[in-house]
């Protein structure tokens, strides 16, 4: 009896592997091709492609406007930077030096499309500059990325000179 169980086990053992081997596998479905994302730098800032759709702030439309101060029209540009940098996170990771970058955020190109001055707005210039009540740009300078001082070169179109419009006033 003993003898036999020795040949029976091993015996089906060996039927067993081979029954595995030759037993045909279930058919399963092709997996999904993979997706190749599009590798971006994290200092490129992801710009959107179509225009802004949003409306832009009333606070636009009374830039140089003669009911307003030269003051008061640096005091809105600031306010509507502001406004922009608290809705617009990225924009700290973003390089803005000058006019016509801060421009661009401003009329729409920023990751939200949020536009808070008009691209056709008549204080923007054909250079894409926002310009004071004399037709003279815009001068920001950057403190950090979260405070910018704006000056307005003033009737005499030359910066840094006496009648020159700063705000905030320093």
């Amino acid at each position: 009896m003993k003898l036999r169980a020795w040949i029976l086990i091993p015996l089906a053992l060996c039927l067993f592997v081979f029954w595995i081997s030759t037993r045909q596998p279930e058919s399963r479905p092709a997996p999904a091709p993979a997706t190749v994302r599009e590798k971006t730098s994290p200092r490129e800032p992801i710009l959107p492609t179509t225009a802004p759709h949003n409306p832009t702030s009333p606070l636009a439309q009374k830039i140089n406007q003669p009911d307003q101060s030269p003051q008061r029209d640096l005091e809105i540009v600031y306010t509507l930077l502001n406004q922009t940098r608290l809705f617009v996170k990225d924009l700290a990771t973003r390089p803005l030096g000058t006019n016509a970058e801060f421009t661009a955020v401003l009329t729409g190109n920023n990751s939200l499309r949020l536009a808070a001055i008009p691209a056709n707005h008549p204080a923007i210039n054909p250079s894409g500059e926002l310009t004071d009540r004399w037709g003279t740009p815009l001068f920001f300078h950057p403190l950090s990325s979260e405070n910018t001082t704006l000056r307005s070169a003033g009737p005499d179109r030359q910066l840094f000179t006496e009648d020159d419009y700063v705000y905030p006033n320093q």
